[in-house]
């Protein structure tokens, strides 16, 4: 066990330098995050600085611990013998919970630079910290002076903590906090149900000025809103339907106030969110369909299984995606060869994606009008895959696209015998973060008239 010192980190599974020509679908590499002598090492979260923060365990104690650059060290927690870190800003201050002297009651603290500060609570015994933005202010969950209360709390940068309300229930808890102060979490409150009666349920909120905004969910009783990012974009988790047997549980994103559904993996219908960054990449954990639970990031507005997204040489099965950063790292928790634990998943291209197409032409010998067509294809390299392609394709004689979201689509005219049609085609391409790449060519079609034949 270590004490406020520093030591180096003990990877004890690696793999490095993987690139996509090695093996085309693995989009990340994957070390494990161990504190040495631990029996249970869990990362929780990580800034875009690559610093790492969660807790360990030894002889039945639970410490924090924070990791950057390979180096391990223990911030400053509330005296405590157990301690859990759930969040960092970019600017390295740790907020979290941890366990008084007592051992008995746990408080909301932030940790930097070696101090420890006590958040407090709203007239209770326990307060939990979830999230923090670059401003310091702090938001999460703390009990109230009557029992089996608690609500949603935020901290100020002066340390002043406030009560956010509910939603008309009795409790909440806010687990997300965005750079300009807008905080998102769940409530309770009083909804009607399918046969219009008023019952309680808990609904995913937001919070930035006023009240409490509701919401809503994907058409089922109960939501959550679990993390924000700079954008305003909310990752969530909602049932669909208030009919048990027909009920999933779905991912959702909310902005500019809808809900777009991402849906689950589809094994047993559930799937939960757990974090989002600022190029919308949401991820969490999902049931499959053998009822195990896989670790997941979203991908174009679907949920992708990460498990399919490493070298399935690693001995690595991914269960819950807790984080994910700017530069497209992911902190996860599995089974791995030597048991159970954390590792960081790292893109394996962390270029943004460029893509090329050769201008084309084609000629083909025609009587009258007919439909002239040509395959082009996008030379896409570059970007944290999957990558996506859309075809646009615009010029004289009504160019079409077989399939816009083909690499190699068939490009089509319509031309008259004895002339030429004459585009542009255009290829966009996006890559898992977000990056767009396009690149446009030109296309002729050319109608050759049959031997001794003139135009009409």
């Amino acid at each position: 066990m270590f004490r406020k010192s520093s030591i180096h980190i003990a990877v004890l599974f690696g793999l490095t330098g993987l690139t996509s020509a090695v093996h085309a679908d693995i989009a990340y590499t994957i070390t494990e995050i161990k504190v040495p002598d631990s029996s249970l090492t869990t990362a929780r979260v990580l800034n875009n600085n690559g610093l790492i923060v969660g807790y360990y365990s030894v002889d039945g104690l639970q410490h924090a611990f924070a990791s950057q650059n390979g180096i391990f060290s223990e911030p400053a927690t509330l005296g405590g013998n157990f301690a859990t870190p759930r969040a960092v800003n970019n600017s390295g201050t740790i907020a979290g919970e941890s366990a008084l002297a007592d051992n008995q009651t746990y408080h909301a603290f932030v940790s930097r630079a070696g101090q420890a500060v006590d958040l407090g609570t709203l007239g209770g015994q326990n307060s939990f910290a979830y999230s923090i933005n670059a401003s310091g202010q702090v938001v999460g969950r703390s009990d109230l002076a009557s029992p089996g209360s608690y609500h949603a709390f935020m901290v100020d940068a002066n340390g002043v903590m406030s009560d956010m309300g509910t939603l008309g229930g009795n409790n909440s808890e806010a687990f997300g906090i965005n750079d300009y102060g807008l905080a998102v979490g769940t409530s309770s409150g009083s909804w009607t149900d399918e046969t219009g009666q008023l019952r309680t349920f808990w609904h995913a909120f937001s919070k930035q000025y006023g009240g409490m905004v509701d919401l809503g969910t994907l058409g089922g009783p109960n939501s959550e809103a679990v993390a924000v990012n700079a954008n305003g974009q909310i990752a969530g988790t909602s049932d669909t339907s208030f009919n048990q047997a027909q009920n999933q549980v779905h991912v959702f994103v909310y902005q500019y106030g809808a809900k777009s559904d991402y849906g689950n993996l589809g094994g047993l219908n559930y799937a939960r969110a757990r974090g989002i960054n600022n190029y919308g990449q949401v991820v969490g954990e999902g049931l499959v369909a053998d009822r195990k639970w896989h670790a997941f990031a979203s991908q174009h507005g679907a949920l992708v299984d990460l498990n399919g997204l490493i070298d399935p040489a690693s001995g690595w099965t991914l269960e819950e995606a807790l984080a994910i950063n700017d530069n497209g790292e992911i902190l996860a928790i599995g089974a791995g060869p030597s048991g159970f634990g954390s590792v960081l998943l790292k893109p394996v291209n962390t270029a943004p994606p460029s893509v090329t197409i050769q201008p084309s032409q084609v000629s083909k010998t025609v009587t009258g009008t007919a439909v002239i067509s040509a395959t082009v294809c996008a030379n896409m390299t570059g970007g944290q895959a999957p990558l996506r392609v859309k075809w646009t394709a615009v010029g004289l004689g009504a160019l079409s696209v077989s399939d816009p979201a083909d690499n190699c689509p068939r490009i089509s005219a319509s031309v008259l015998a004895g002339e030429s049609a004459r585009g542009t085609v255009t290829a966009v391409v996006t890559d898992a973060r977000g990056r767009t790449s396009q690149a446009s060519a030109s296309i002729t079609f050319i109608a050759k008239l049959p031997k001794g034949k003139v135009p009409l």
